[in-house]
């Protein structure tokens, strides 16, 4: 939660509904993914984004991915990470013939 702070304002959550909210997403299977970057020599992960999947009626029934929440620690900007989590989003939505 620590680097979404650098994104938006964030409350608090408690292990037990953090662990909850992480669940449901598990049980999306691929129409929700969220992709991190972890520096692994400070164990603390310094880049993250989602695609979120959505089926649609119009355009064919079509499936659009949207990419949100992408965000870069301000310890680890300038090294290119938001383009490599956003280029491993849209990589995943196209896998799912998003139109």
């Amino acid at each position: 939660m620590e680097l979404q702070q650098q994104l938006t304002v964030c409350d608090p959550v408690s292990d037990q509904v953090f662990q909850k909210r992480f669940e449901e997403f598990k049980s999306y299977g691929g129409d929700h993914i969220i992709c991190v970057i972890e520096d692994m020599s400070r164990s603390k992960i310094v880049a993250a984004g989602s695609v979120l999947i959505e089926k649609k009626f119009v355009r064919s029934c079509g499936k659009p991915g949207n990419i949100e929440d992408v965000v870069v620690d301000s310890s680890a900007r300038g090294m290119q990470l938001g383009k490599k989590v956003i280029g491993f989003l849209a990589d995943h939505a196209r896998q799912w013939v998003v139109t």
